[in-house]
């Protein structure tokens, strides 16, 4: 049963975005800038590919939650693509996806400085039976030594294997492998 009150919230930030980058277009137009009108046209163009690709993905809980990520208050950007041609039915990881994706963002989105340009980009490669995650951090990490540790803690045994990882103060790289 759909919830008129989520759905008319969903609305709501749909139309936000949009309103968003159909203004950013419109600046630049009035200020002359046709490679920047260019630039926004393919991020907006982009952007629509791949939630498309998502929802194909017959994941429902985890597209909900990356779709609607950056409506709430987190002190990271999430941005995402999916890769691979989708060959296997990946269904079956819906809520383990999920549940290595949110533990994953809560780890960096607690670490990371507030109010500075903290982007995370989330590449979902379905090429395989075992969706690899890579997580791709830009922006400034409080303490690295605390995601350090949770990565090396079991908090994601059974969940996930992690695959490699790199980190520092102004970048992180995190491939994760589902079990």
């Amino acid at each position: 049963m759909i919830n008129e009150k989520k759905l008319i919230d969903y609305f709501r930030h749909m139309r936000h975005d949009w309103l968003n980058d159909v203004q950013l277009v419109k600046g630049y137009l009035s200020l002359g800038k046709y490679h920047e009108v260019d630039r926004v046209i393919d991020q907006i163009i982009t952007k629509a590919k791949n939630e498309s690709k998502l929802s194909n993905l017959q994941v429902p809980v985890l597209t909900t939650y990356i779709m609607t990520y950056n409506w709430l208050d987190h002190h990271l950007h999430l941005s995402f693509q999916v890769i691979g041609k989708n060959d296997f039915d990946i269904s079956k990881h819906d809520r383990k996806m999920l549940q290595a994706i949110k533990k994953t963002l809560r780890q960096f989105d607690k670490n990371v400085l507030e109010y500075k340009d903290n982007r995370m980009f989330l590449t979902l490669d379905v090429s395989q039976k075992k969706p690899i995650l890579i997580f791709d951090f830009t922006g400034e990490i409080e303490n690295v030594k605390v995601i350090e540790n949770w990565i090396h803690s079991s908090e994601m045994y059974g969940l996930v294997r992690f695959v490699e990882h790199y980190i520092n103060e102004t970048k992180a790289n995190v491939v994760l492998e589902l079990e």
